[in-house]
């Protein structure tokens, strides 16, 4: 749930649903945090239960764009599933996309693991 992902996802400090629309749609906004550094931006979230969610940012103060897509398959034996994950993204800012560079595999794989 989205709104508990600040108790368990990285740098995520807070988050919120803030607009459902009629097709199950939502927006959400999140502010992340990485020592000095704190923003906020708005994604809108598309679900495809159980087999996708795929979630857009742009025009935010923080990204130029933000795409995630998770595509959930069944798995070899009982009760697992394949996981494929897409990120895509580039920050404003030429000092976010600096922090980025330096820490994006571990970014990425703290994200991952969360789930």
């Amino acid at each position: 749930a989205v709104d508990l992902y600040e108790d368990f996802l990285p740098w995520c400090q807070r988050s919120e649903i803030i607009r459902r629309y009629p097709d199950g749609s939502f927006d959400a906004e999140l502010e992340i945090g990485f020592k000095f550094l704190v923003e906020s931006y708005v994604s809108h979230v598309v679900l495809n239960r159980p087999k996708l969610i795929k979630t857009t940012s742009s025009e935010s103060k923080l990204f130029e764009h933000l795409i995630n897509i998770w595509e959930f398959s069944p798995g070899p034996t009982p009760d697992t599933c394949n996981v494929y994950f897409l990120v895509d993204f580039k920050f404003q800012s030429p000092l976010y996309r600096q922090v980025a560079s330096m820490f994006f595999k571990e970014v990425v794989s703290r994200l991952v693991n969360s789930f």
